[in-house]
């Protein structure tokens, strides 16, 4: 487990695996696919036969975005 943390924290490792997103943030592989089939989750690449995210992409997703204020 603590080899994948640091796996997960090296900036090296730019593509990650949905296995490795679930292990290092809180979302599950059903949610995963679903955000990606209603476009909201990052759309993964793929090299050869694995599918993988681009780990800038996936802190983008967890980054909080600013509140909206209501108009009006």
């Amino acid at each position: 487990m603590t080899e994948l943390v640091k796996e997960l924290e090296d900036p090296r490792t730019e593509l990650l695996t949905d296995s490795q997103i679930v292990a290092g943030w809180p979302i599950s592989l059903s949610t995963i696919a679903r955000q990606r089939r209603l476009g909201a989750f990052p759309e993964s690449v793929r090299i050869g036969r694995l599918r993988r995210t681009r780990r800038s992409d996936v802190l983008a997703y967890f980054t909080p975005k600013p509140a909206r204020r209501a108009e009006g």
